[in-house]
């Protein structure tokens, strides 16, 4: 383990000074990965308010059909 972890969520150069290589290298994987997981997340969200959009328009266009139906009644 590291002799001093910093004290604040923001890590800089002399703060990287106090861990192993090895430790560097965890820290490392842990960053590429949650970048990669928030990059799946943003994908994965695009998806969905692509969806939402479709509902949407489906949604106006069966009002729109209720609609018309009631004033032809």
């Amino acid at each position: 383990m590291a002799t001093q972890k910093p004290n604040s969520s923001k890590l800089d150069s002399r703060d990287l000074n106090n861990y192993s290589n090895d430790e560097k290298q965890m820290i490392y994987k842990q960053i590429k990965w949650n970048l990669q997981s928030i990059q799946n997340l943003a994908n994965e969200v695009n998806v969905n308010m692509k969806n939402v959009k479709r509902n949407m328009i489906i949604t106006k266009k069966l009002l729109d059909a209720i609609q018309s139906t009631n004033n032809g009644q």
